[in-house]
């Protein structure tokens, strides 16, 4: 004789581990690459014209912002408010409350919103990286 009971609670265990791993295969294969940092004199030395971001690695903000700015092949860095003492400087001297402050040219954008981070590039002249010639 089977227990009805001890049927119904091992299918209900089993389904919960079911779910439980679905949720984890989702979960691990869902998440979003985000573009690298570049960050300013490390990989690039900012001239007058490059974007500069102040931003943090832990922001997901500052990550969208990386990742427009790589989508629209726009040459850009970053300094990070919170590794780099140029980055906490330039972050005070901003005197913003929050991440991430992107300047480009004499224009200042704090947070992140796509089209007016567009508007911004185009009003600035700034285009796409060509890519060298060799």
């Amino acid at each position: 004789m089977t227990d009805s009971t001890g049927s119904s609670s091992s299918r209900r265990a089993l389904t919960a581990v079911a779910v439980l791993v679905a949720f984890v295969a989702v979960m691990k294969f869902s998440t979003t690459r985000h573009t690298k940092a570049v960050y300013c004199e490390k990989d690039l030395k900012p001239m007058a014209d490059t974007v500069v971001m102040l931003g943090a690695s832990w922001c997901g903000y500052c990550a969208r912002t990386r990742d427009h700015l790589a989508s629209r092949k726009i040459q850009y860095c970053e300094y990070d408010i919170e590794q780099s003492a140029e980055g906490a400087s330039r972050y005070r001297a901003a005197g913003a409350g929050g991440i991430p402050i992107i300047f480009i040219k004499h224009d200042r954008l704090l947070g992140f919103d796509a089209e007016a981070l567009d508007a911004a590039l185009a009003a600035n002249g700034v285009h796409p990286v060509k890519p060298s010639t060799k």
